[in-house]
C-alpha cells in the first residue's frame, strides 16, 4: 500500500482534505478531543519558518506532519532548534510507517540548519510516546504537568494590575528565569493567538494569555461514563451550589493558556491567578491551563495551594547534538502548544 504513496509539500488546495483527515484522528485517552481549525495552516502562521507535508496514495490525502525551526538561546549561545507537530495517519494507512516517512520529510527539509529536534508528547499518549522514543530516537525526556483551573466564579481581587505589552512580561519572565534553556524571542506579528499581558504593580508576578480559539480549537467528542454522570449531577445542583463547567459531547473548551508565567512568592502567585480568574470569567473561558515543568517551584506552589485544579502530564522529548538536560530549566514557547 505504501508504494503507492507521494510525499510532497502543503498547497492551499490541500487544506479541506487535511481538515477533514483531523477530525478522525482524535487526540487523548480519557477525554477524546477533536480540533477545530479556521485553515489548516494557520497553526503554522506563528513561526517565521515552517513546513507541512502532505502523503497521499492515488492522489487522495492520507496523512501530514509539519514542522518549524527557530533560534533558541542553548548554553549562552544561539542554535537552531526544530519543533515537529501535526503529525496525523489516516486509521487505514497506519502501521505501514507513514508515520516515519512523514516524520523524516518535515525534519530533512530544514536538515542542514537543525542543532536540535524537539517535540511534545502528552504522558497518556504510549503509541505517540513509543513512537518518538524508538522512532524518531529521542534521546531526553523532560516530564511536564498541564495545570487546569477551572473558571467558575468571580475571585476576591486583592489590587489593580497593569496592562503591559507581551514583550514586557517576556523579559521579565527572563529576568526571573536568567538560566532558562531553548529561550527563544517572539515576535508579537506572528502571535495570531495572543489576548494581552498583565502583571502585579510590584512586578512580582506577571504573565500573558494566549487562544487557541481560532487557530486549534478544542471540541469533546467523548469521555468516561463517570464524567456523563458528574455532568448530570452539575446541571441538578448548578442553580444551588456554583460549580466548574463541564462541557458536553459537541461543546467547544473555551480555555485561556497563560505563557511566560512567573511569580517570585506564593502571595504574588495567588494575587495574579485571581485576577486573571476575573478576567477569565469576565471573557467567557471555562479553564485556564498553564504548562510546567515538573521540577518547576511554580509547580509545587500550585500543588500546595487552595486553588482548585486538575492535572494532566506531558513530556518534552528529544534528540540532537545540543540537548538540554533532564534537569535543566526548558522554555515553554507557546506557539507550540
Amino acid at each position: 500500500m505504501v508504494n503507492n504513496i507521494s510525499i510532497a509539500p502543503y498547497k492551499s488546495d490541500d487544506n479541506e482534505a487535511a481538515i477533514a483527515l483531523e477530525k478522525i484522528c482524535p487526540q487523548g485517552n480519557i477525554i477524546k478531543l477533536r480540533f477545530v481549525r479556521s485553515s489548516f495552516q494557520r497553526r503554522s502562521e506563528v513561526y517565521d519558518k515552517s513546513i507541512i507535508m502532505c502523503a497521499k496514495c492515488d492522489g487522495r490525502l492520507v496523512g501530514v506532519g509539519a514542522g518549524a525551526i527557530k533560534d533558541v538561546i542553548y548554553r549562552g549561545k544561539a542554535i537552531h532548534a526544530f519543533y515537529g507537530y501535526d503529525l496525523r495517519v489516516h486509521p487505514d494507512f497506519r502501521k505501514f510507517g507513514l508515520a516515519r516517512k512523514l516524520s523524516d520529510a518535515v525534519m530533512n527539509f530544514f536538515s542542514d540548519r537543525i542543532d536540535s529536534y524537539y517535540t511534545y508528547v502528552a504522558g497518556q499518549n504510549e503509541r505517540a510516546r513509543s513512537f518518538v522514543k524508538r522512532g524518531i530516537g529521542a534521546q531526553v525526556m523532560i516530564p511536564l504537568t498541564y495545570v487546569i483551573i477551572p473558571v467558575y466564579k468571580k475571585q476576591r481581587q486583592l489590587e489593580e494590575y497593569n496592562n503591559v505589552s507581551v514583550n514586557e512580561i517576556h523579559n521579565l519572565y527572563h529576568a526571573n528565569n536568567p538560566d532558562v534553556e531553548f529561550f527563544t524571542s517572539l515576535d508579537p506579528v506572528r502571535l495570531i493567538g495572543y489576548v494581552g499581558s498583565v502583571k502585579l504593580k510590584d512586578d512580582n508576578a506577571g504573565t500573558s494569555i494566549w487562544t487557541n480559539e481560532n487557530i486549534l480549537a478544542e471540541q469533546v467528542i467523548g469521555f468516561p461514563n463517570r464524567l456523563k454522570f458528574m455532568g448530570l449531577i452539575q446541571k441538578m445542583i448548578t442553580p444551588i451550589v456554583k460549580l466548574p463547567r463541564l462541557p458536553g459531547i459537541g461543546e467547544m473548551v473555551n480555555s485561556w493558556l497563560l505563557f511566560d508565567f512567573f511569580s517570585t512568592d506564593k502571595k504574588s502567585l495567588r494575587r495574579l491567578l485571581g485576577i486573571v480568574n476575573n478576567l477569565a470569567l469576565e471573557a467567557g473561558k471555562d479553564f485556564i491551563y498553564i504548562l510546567l515543568q515538573n521540577n518547576n517551584r511554580l509547580l509545587t506552589m500550585l500543588q500546595r495551594s487552595p486553588v482548585k485544579m486538575f492535572t494532566m502530564p506531558y513530556i518534552f522529548m528529544a534528540k540532537g547534538k545540543n540537548l538540554p538536560d533532564s534537569d535543566d530549566h526548558i522554555y515553554i514557547d507557546i506557539r507550540d502548544l
